[in-house]
């Protein structure tokens, strides 16, 4: 089914003005931000984390615990799958960076794993704090938190190369404009001649009885 697709829709200056506004807003904000939580953002990721835990719970207990890592990242995931069939690449960067910032907030929920300071929606299980003492990893919490910082990092930086390479391959595909003609020749187009063809030769009388015209 993916031998069918379109071709990428191409991507203007503006669209990469966009995708690189986009970009450096988010960064602005995760430094900025009282611990690097954007309010309208995270509180949606907060929604979609909470749907996951009862939408995975029906695997198992570990992946009723994952369930809330796996919904926040779901969503965004499917954001971008969707507008990456219908071929608009400033889409898939933007849906890209929400899937990756949340990296960062997973990063967060990490690294309280063991300080369990982080506020819980009803009170509830800490989800890092059981899985890594489930996993026997309770003490690397910290560094593994340091890695997923990284990563959501690295994606975020790897989408704005993605779609800058793509803006820059548009912008040389495009066909150069003609030069304008000096202004001595005005403005309109010069006229092709073709060579004239010769008239054909004059019929003339043999003079002979029973002779006819050529």
């Amino acid at each position: 089914m993916w031998r069918h697709l379109d071709p990428w829709r191409p991507v203007a200056t503006l669209g990469f003005g966009v995708a690189t506004g986009a970009l450096a807003l988010l960064v602005v904000l995760l430094l900025t931000a009282p611990e690097g939580y954007i309010r309208v953002l995270d509180d949606a990721n907060l929604v979609f984390h909470e749907a996951g835990h009862p939408l995975f719970a029906i695997c198992g207990w570990t992946l009723g615990m994952l369930g809330g890592t796996l919904g926040q990242l779901a969503f965004p995931a499917i954001a971008a799958i969707a507008f990456w069939r219908r071929r608009e690449p400033v889409s898939v960067a933007i849906a890209l960076y929400w899937l990756f910032e949340n990296f960062f907030s997973i990063a967060r929920y990490m690294a309280d794993a063991r300080a369990l300071v982080l506020p819980l929606v009803g009170g509830g299980i800490h989800d890092w704090n059981a899985l890594f003492a489930h996993w026997g990893v309770l003490r690397q919490n910290l560094q593994i938190a340091s890695v997923v910082r990284t990563l959501g990092g690295c994606g975020m930086g790897a989408t704005w190369g993605w779609i800058a390479w793509r803006w820059w391959h548009d912008r040389a595909a495009v066909p150069a404009r003609p030069a304008a003609l000096p202004a001595h020749l005005g403005t309109t187009s010069p006229r092709i001649t073709r060579p004239r063809t010769p008239p054909a030769p004059a019929a003339t009388w043999s003079g002979t009885p029973g002779a006819r015209w050529p």
